[in-house]
């Protein structure tokens, strides 16, 4: 126990019962600390491209979407690293409040629930912190403590050694699947405030799509526009570089334009497979068109793509997705 825990007030029984009040402001705390330090981790982590930077996400919790086993290893151990600096910082500011510290298990399984959970229950930022620091103070409440607010042991105790490999192993996982999957996408989809493009049926429109870099070489093999509705959207030409957008075009892509449009886009030929040298930014220029009068919304970049000598698929939110509707 430190200094600080021998002068803690006891009850009668034993510890004091937290108050759900006091809890809250200790969770908030910790849990606002956690942040900041995240953020500052972020920028060598980010830099080192050891995870994307951005994204329509909050990348810090859940960097990527999870398609495939490596992708779930790769979440798997990011979120248990992720969880147990959260838990460390919770766990200082609860040590300051007068309770019985929780153990460590029950605090990072409160803290991996709650802060997933405020992230699926949540539509906003502000939503998802409160629902986090609720769900956090609740179950603390029931997993961490007993009714009598001693603090509830964890069974699985392990040696130091055990828990420093399997913070390896995170490590391993996380860092190893997000430097190979750090693409991030944002593009050009629509109007900010509708996010509705509206075109005729059989009519061209274009979708620029921006990628951050790999600190590694990448050979693109081919890509893909997916989304909710995709199927009704015919994808008419697509290329690729490292160029503005209107610098990229093919022969073939400026003849799939409106009138418009081909003056914005020079003749500069562009094909699959493409490498792409490490740490530069990639852009990727599409024509697409309405199949028929049911809206399509276009959210998501496929790309199937080489780096390390290891074949790699990443799905990529589009920060801003593309949907057209037939126009009246």
């Amino acid at each position: 126990m430190s200094a600080i825990a021998e002068f803690r007030p006891r009850a009668a029984g034993g510890w004091r019962r937290p108050s759900f009040g006091g809890l809250l402001l200790s969770v908030f705390a910790g849990e606002f600390q956690a942040a900041m330090a995240l953020w500052v981790i972020s920028i060598p982590v980010g830099g080192l491209g050891f995870a994307p930077v951005g994204g329509q996400h909050d990348w810090m919790w859940l960097p990527w979407r999870i398609d495939g086993v490596w992708a779930l290893l790769g979440a798997a151990g990011w979120a248990y690293l992720i969880c147990a600096l959260v838990a460390w910082f919770v766990a200082g500011s609860l040590q300051r409040t007068g309770v019985d510290l929780p153990e460590t298990g029950w605090l990072r399984v409160a803290i991996a629930i709650s802060g997933y959970g405020g992230m699926a229950l949540g539509t906003t930022l502000g939503g998802r912190v409160a629902c986090a620091v609720v769900l956090g103070v609740i179950l603390i409440r029931l997993l961490a403590l007993e009714a009598d607010g001693t603090a509830r042991r964890w069974p699985w105790q392990m040696e130091r050694r055990h828990q420093l490999l399997i913070a390896l192993a995170a490590v391993l996982a996380g860092f190893s699947y997000g430097a190979t999957h750090a693409f991030v996408a944002d593009g050009s989809g629509g109007s900010y405030d509708s996010q509705t493009t509206y075109v005729r049926v059989g009519e061209a429109q274009i979708i620029d799509v921006g990628l951050n870099h790999l600190h590694f070489g990448a050979k693109l093999q081919s890509a893909t526009l997916t989304g909710a509705g995709a199927s009704n959207v015919r994808v008419t030409s697509m290329v690729l570089s490292l160029g503005n957008p209107a610098d990229v075009s093919l022969p073939s892509f400026v003849a799939h334009l409106p009138k418009r449009y081909r003056s914005m886009y020079a003749v500069k030929p562009t094909h699959f497979p493409y490498s792409v040298p490490a740490g530069k930014d990639l852009w990727l220029s599409a024509v697409v068109a309405l199949r028929s009068c049911d809206s399509g919304t276009l959210s998501t970049l496929r790309l199937h793509y080489a780096v390390l000598g290891i074949a790699t698929t990443a799905n990529i939110p589009i920060q801003q997705p593309l949907t057209l509707n037939c126009r009246g």
